[in-house]
């Protein structure tokens, strides 16, 4: 089929079935993207292999230890054994296949490669996977530290400080200040870590219900915008890169994206580069005066497109962008590490010095 009609009869197939994001309740269990991957790569391989789409979705269906995971393949493959195409069958269930997933599964079905299609998402779902695999490694040590050091304390001001305090017996009004304040704080010890366990849980609850406004806040600081930008940039730089390679046309993987992301102000940016393509403005053009974009980026974009190399040009920029972010992560996190270190030792030095305070001035007037 020539290039050109493919695209017409993928553009329409989009028209033809993008109400289903907006007008089907959203049902079905969140999966993550582990789960997504290896559904992905296993139904890739079986389809390689010559097993039919129904029969692979049987065999995954034997593999699956969740119960949620294995109703929801059932339900997908009672719709295609209806008649109803694949991708339009996984449309049934947004709240488990992402957008731009069931769009390039279309895109797959009408070139007639979907084992090839799947074999990229798998690969694209992987990547994901390994970068928060890596930061998740990278976080681990600070969060360890901490946790040791929110232990510690509460253990030295519950225990280990009420316990000293009573060989000072009635001589509490001539302990020095520091004491006096630190036996205060271990009358309090309970309750502020409790305080203190219930706010990061407010806090963790006020992050997914207010996501939106968090980042927003986070966008306005001079450091963090940068970050925040590069996520961004990445985020939509592998996807459309993943999206224009399947033969999905740019106008179609740009709606996609903003039906796939959950950040109202990145899907407001996604209009405005929706809006300025229909015009006849080119990509990189419709990118100009956006906050998460740089200009290198843009320059990239526009001898992709003058080179028709799009799509290779955003998987760069996506390459370059996840290197970034890993650098700068890796280096905030090893300046972290000895200041966290640091601080932990100087508030746990603060409680044993208040601890021996009275005896070395007890030791003084014997003198």
């Amino acid at each position: 089929m020539p290039a050109a009609e493919l695209d017409l009869l993928l553009e329409e197939e989009i028209k033809r079935n993008s109400f289903r994001d907006s007008s089907l309740k959203r049902r079905g269990t969140k999966l993550p993207k582990k789960t997504l991957r290896r559904f992905s790569s296993s139904l890739a391989r079986l389809l390689e292999g010559g097993v039919s789409l129904l029969k692979a979705l049987q065999v995954i269906q034997g593999k699956s230890p969740r119960r949620s995971y294995l109703s929801l393949l059932k339900e997908v493959e009672e719709k295609v054994s209806q008649g109803e195409s694949f991708s339009a069958a996984l449309s049934s269930f947004p709240e488990s296949f992402p957008n731009y997933f069931i769009q390039t599964l279309q895109a797959g079905e009408l070139s007639g490669s979907v084992d090839k299609v799947l074999h990229t998402l798998a690969l694209h779902l992987e990547k994901e996977e390994e970068r928060m695999r890596k930061v998740k490694e990278a976080l681990a040590y600070p969060v360890l530290v901490l946790t040791l050091a929110f232990l510690t304390l509460l253990i030295l001001l519950q225990y280990v400080i009420p316990k000293i305090a009573a060989l000072y017996g009635d001589y509490e009004a001539s302990l020095p200040a520091l004491t006096r304040f630190v036996l205060g704080l271990s009358s309090l010890a309970l309750p502020l870590g409790i305080g203190f366990i219930l706010s990061l849980g407010g806090v963790a609850f006020l992050w997914n219900r207010k996501k939106e406004a968090f980042l927003s806040f986070f966008f306005k600081l001079p450091f963090l915008n940068h970050f925040l930008g590069k996520t961004l940039l990445l985020q939509f730089s592998s996807l459309l890169s993943l999206l224009l390679e399947s033969g999905i046309p740019i106008l179609q993987a740009i709606q996609s994206l903003e039906r796939t992301s959950s950040l109202a102000f990145f899907q407001k940016d996604l209009r405005k580069i929706e809006s300025s393509l229909r015009e006849g403005d080119g990509l990189s053009h419709s990118l100009e005066n956006l906050s998460w974009i740089d200009n290198s980026s843009c320059a990239l974009i526009l001898s992709g497109e003058e080179s028709g190399k799009l799509p290779d040009v955003l998987k760069q920029i996506s390459k370059d962008s996840a290197q970034e972010l890993e650098s700068q992560t890796h280096f905030l996190l090893k300046l972290l590490e000895p200041l966290l270190i640091l601080g932990v030792g100087l508030v746990v030095g603060v409680i044993v010095l208040s601890a021996i305070l009275p005896i070395l001035e007890i030791n003084e007037l014997v003198r």
